[in-house]
């Protein structure tokens, strides 16, 4: 069996530290090389230094704090699920779009395919589809 070299630190080192709430998701990189998260009640924006770009307000989940992390389309759209359905937004922060779908959306087994169609996953369990535009 072959190993690959690594040509990375030889320790790992903390580059930046950044407050953004108590209860935060997982980050995700856009195709900007910019870190997506959110936290709390809002959708933040932080360079690869951790300098905050953008936040922006998605509102409250049922529970009172939105765990939905954020997912990036292949064109870099960023969506977000909200106490009432999903918000996209582009990589400057400005909403793009809201729909409504009569509940919490939770996308952490959300699925975009090529065509896409975004295929979200309900804090119930139920599953709908939603078609995706931008």
């Amino acid at each position: 069996m072959h190993w690959g070299s690594f040509n990375g630190p030889s320790k790992g080192q903390i580059k930046a530290i950044v407050p953004v709430g108590v209860y935060q998701t997982d980050p995700v990189m856009g195709p900007d090389s910019v870190f997506y998260i959110v936290a709390d009640t809002n959708l933040y924006a932080f360079t690869l230094k951790g300098n905050q770009l953008w936040s922006a307000y998605i509102g409250k989940s049922i529970y009172g704090l939105n765990y939905s992390p954020p997912m990036i389309t292949a064109d870099g759209v960023i969506l977000v699920g909200t106490i009432k359905g999903i918000s996209a937004f582009r990589s400057d922060g400005t909403l793009i779009w809201e729909t409504q779908l009569g509940g919490p959306v939770e996308l952490k087994s959300c699925a975009i395919g090529l065509d896409g169609t975004i295929y979200p996953a309900w804090w119930s369990g139920r599953s709908k589809i939603l078609r995706y535009w931008s």
